[in-house]
């Protein structure tokens, strides 16, 4: 029983913040709304339309043609690619933006060697790097999906002399739709969640706006409305999306998926024509940004100060305890639907908390403000402007889906009857989750600790607003140092994030090899 109502509060308190913004609306004054919709809201409609369809255009487009290529065929540094093309996965978008600003600009790599400038400071450029920096999203579960299809089906497009090109449209993209949707949602949510590539390219989205309203404008009930307005946006998405993947089904019989598909060797042609492809797109996302990083932060070196040791540490604190919390809530929350045998409260506990990561963190910390700004008022404490609570309360709030579906997938292969017996022999549930359930789930522990990390060592939107004063993360410095142009100043806290973000992305990379080696 204590378990139980532990994880009810648990989930209440997590989703105040996020329908709390509902309330402030309901009790603002309408008459603030007119300037806003009549000069603003078509304006941030219009670039954030534009802004998520290119992005999801164009990383589908990377994406699915990389993971096919890896997935099943043998060419020229094909294993290498399969694992280099997730490493752009440690590179935040903003980060993107400034580096290609920087090649693009006159003395640029791009300038000196083609002797011409692209402009890049607009939509076009914001689309391009938002679809390099997202699209290892869905490359993950597109290859993922390429590779456990069944040979079977393979062999009857064979019979039906199906072309290659007519094998991937018709059977192949079809096959893995569950996957390459479950990928472009996550895709399309970082697009609207996104604020420092659309800030400092000066597009006009959503999660720009809110920040331009309050901050710029001091307009916080219109800012509270586009946010209230964005939420109900990825709200109707999300029904969308889980109603269109249970309509359909895309399952095999055991027979079918005993033999999975063979990597073919490619012809002369074809090799080459995929390695071009394979490393166009990994020197592009991955080469050419991290190159430029590491010039200018050597170059930047003589302007190293001990204040980015601190920012480093505050970075790594903030993300390693972060994360620590995070994945012990979730452990705690699934570990209480094991034993609640609800199905209906089950799936409050487990959706409701999961709502965070499809807002964007301009929203949720809009959010976690009105909610912390009542506190303040009303019991004469200041922990908006002084508490790192505040701070990590907004990242378990936006991040805790993360590790829930780490876990869950653990949880999944733990049969249930192993609980009753564990039970039934000693009776305690506090040894059935450190003695049986937590061996086992040693690796989704990590797992999801690391996920987690990068997600918050990567986050810019919500340590910019709930920060507490004084405080600076790596994240910060190298936007604001980017937003007064100082773009090679901005390289060195941008490698360091980097550098972090990749160490974890390889240690990923190494618990995901060795857990299929198993």
């Amino acid at each position: 029983m204590k378990v139980k109502f532990g994880a009810i509060f648990i989930a209440l308190i997590v989703l105040i913040p996020i329908f709390s913004i509902f309330f402030e609306i309901a009790l603002g004054d309408y008459s603030l709304l007119e300037h806003f919709f009549k000069y603003l809201f078509m304006r941030y409609i219009q670039g954030t339309f534009a802004v998520a369809a290119g992005v999801l255009a164009l990383s589908l487009v990377i994406a699915v043609v990389s993971a096919w290529l890896v997935a099943n065929y043998r060419f020229a540094l094909s294993n290498f690619f399969e694992y280099a093309l997730i490493l752009p996965f440690a590179i935040p978008a903003y980060i993107f933006s400034f580096c290609y600003v920087g090649i693009m600009d006159y003395g640029g790599y791009f300038h000196q060697f083609f002797g011409f400038r692209l402009e890049f400071m607009n939509i076009y450029g914001a689309i391009f790097v938002l679809s390099l920096s997202l699209y290892p999203y869905i490359y993950m579960f597109a290859k993922t999906s390429f590779k456990t299809q069944s040979a079977a089906i393979y062999d009857i497009c064979k019979i039906y002399k199906l072309s290659g090109t007519a094998v991937f449209f018709r059977v192949a993209i079809f096959l893995s739709r569950p996957a390459i949707v479950g990928g472009a949602m996550l895709v399309l949510m970082e697009t609207l969640s996104d604020y420092g590539t659309a800030a400092y390219y000066g597009v006009e989205t959503f999660s720009a706006g809110i920040f331009k309203l309050w901050f710029d404008m001091g307009d916080s009930y219109s800012a509270s409305v586009l946010a209230g307005l964005l939420m109900m946006f990825v709200f109707i998405l999300m029904i969308f999306e889980h109603v269109n993947k249970n309509s359909k089904k895309y399952s095999f019989s055991t027979h079918d998926t005993s033999k999975f598909t063979q990597k073919k060797k490619l012809g002369k042609f074809g090799s080459a024509a995929a390695f071009l492809w394979c490393a166009s797109v990994f020197c592009l996302a991955f080469v050419f940004p991290f190159t430029w990083l590491l010039y200018w932060s050597i170059h930047e070196l003589d302007s190293f100060k001990f204040e980015f040791v601190q920012m480093a540490l505050n970075s790594l604190l903030m993300a390693a305890g972060a994360a620590i919390l995070i994945t012990a809530v979730s452990f705690f929350l699934v570990f209480a639907t094991r034993l609640i045998k609800n199905k209906a409260l089950n799936a409050f506990l487990l959706k409701s908390v999961s709502l965070g990561y499809a807002l964007p963190g301009a929203s949720i910390g809009l959010c976690v403000m009105i909610v912390f700004g009542y506190i303040d008022r009303n019991f004469g404490t200041h922990l908006l402007s002084s508490s790192f609570v505040v701070l990590i309360f907004g990242y378990v709030v936006r991040f805790l889906a993360t590790s829930i579906y780490a876990v869950e997938s653990g949880y999944a292969k733990i049969p249930a009857n192993i609980d009753d017996a564990a039970l039934l022999l000693n009776g305690s549930r506090l040894n059935l989750f450190f003695k049986v359930h937590f061996p086992l789930l040693r690796h989704f522990f990590f797992l999801s600790l690391i996920v987690v990390f990068i997600d918050i060592i990567k986050e810019l939107p919500l340590s910019l607003i709930l920060r507490p004063l004084g405080f600076e993360t790596l994240s910060i410095r190298a936007f604001f140092y980017a937003a007064d142009e100082r773009l090679y100043a901005a390289a060195l806290p941008s490698f360091l994030i980097v550098s972090m973000s990749l160490v974890a992305v390889l240690w990923l990379e190494i618990i995901s090899k060795k857990k299929q080696e198993r």
